[in-house]
């Protein structure tokens, strides 16, 4: 089922274990489940054992995605079938799982888990799959020889591997099981509202709403009357204060005005005798610097006079 193989990674790695490398063993040197013929295949062309031994958990993931959960098309099996059929394809090839679950079921054995696989699969109890397909492959395991020595591997990995398929067993059959179930919504019970009566217009007989109006536009009248009653006092306030200033100019002024030209007069004649006295003491000094000739040699002087110039002295 789809979303299963993150959740499966962890397991396929506790059995597969970490590196090794027994002569018995037909696969040769391996990895994290990745042989060194496929580590080479898919990883690392001409990669050696020192290679195989730095792969990666991310490089491990790739192969088992790509080459065994989607090989055996676990994203389209039911939850639990879908681990037991990719850990026996990690451990004994994509091609022959696919084909133990196609005898099982009853069509093609063909090594390729298609629609037809698929829809027989659906009409079958996935539990009773899962326990087939592990006894169908400890019986395998338990006649597999070795290639060159014909001998019966089983009196040497028998232990290991009973335990595992008895591992997988158990934990397809939990991820079966704890699928969650599909819950239906529990209907909520319907509430009608309860009609509220509608309020009934209140009507005022005609006589009460003019004698209403009349008394709400004799009060609207008297607020303009004090407003402009308070505006008037300010007004009248504000002249009442004015009033000895007016009058103080209208007796006063032309004496006042008579004051103050003179004393503009007199402040104007002052400045100028001011002005008429420092010009003479500024003109009597530069006359005496040329009669002492204390211009000569000295430009600055001399310039400040233009009309006298040395050949005068």
């Amino acid at each position: 089922m789809q979303g299963n193989f993150a959740r499966s990674m962890p397991h396929f790695l506790k059995h597969e274990g970490g590196y090794v490398d027994n002569p018995k063993d037909p696969g040769g040197a391996t990895n994290k489940g990745v042989t060194l013929a496929t580590f080479r295949k898919y990883i690392k062309p001409g990669g050696s054992k020192a290679d195989l031994r730095k792969i990666t958990i991310a490089q491990v993931s790739m192969v088992y995605k790509r080459f065994y959960w989607d090989m055996v098309s676990a994203d389209y099996l039911p939850s639990g079938l879908d681990y037991c059929v990719c850990d026996f394809a990690i451990n004994s090839g994509w091609s022959r799982a696919a084909k133990y679950l196609q005898a099982i079921v009853g069509v093609a054995q063909d090594g390729r888990i298609g629609p037809a696989t698929i829809a027989a699969v659906e009409k079958l109890d996935p539990s009773e799959l899962i326990n087939r397909l592990c006894d169908d492959r400890l019986a395998y395991m338990k006649r597999i020889r070795h290639r060159k020595t014909k001998q019966l591997l089983w009196t040497t990995f028998g232990k290991g591997w009973s335990r595992r398929v008895s591992d997988v067993r158990k934990l397809s059959r939990y991820i079966l099981n704890a699928r969650p179930p599909i819950e239906k919504p529990t209907p909520k019970p319907v509430t009608r509202p309860v009609p509220r009566p509608e309020p009934k217009p209140v009507t005022k007989p005609v006589a009460a709403v003019e004698e209403e109006l009349r008394g709400k536009s004799e009060t609207i009248r008297q607020a303009e009357k004090i407003k402009d009653e308070g505006l008037t006092d300010k007004i009248v306030g504000i002249g009442g204060a004015l009033s000895p200033i007016v009058a103080f100019f209208s007796d006063y002024g032309p004496y006042i005005m008579g004051l103050v030209i003179v004393l503009g007069a007199g402040w104007f004649v002052w400045r100028q005798i001011r002005k008429d006295r420092a010009a003479d003491v500024i003109i009597q000094r530069r006359i005496d610097d040329h009669m002492t000739g204390k211009h000569i040699g000295r430009p600055e002087i001399a310039a400040s006079w233009p009309d006298v110039g040395q050949g005068d002295v």
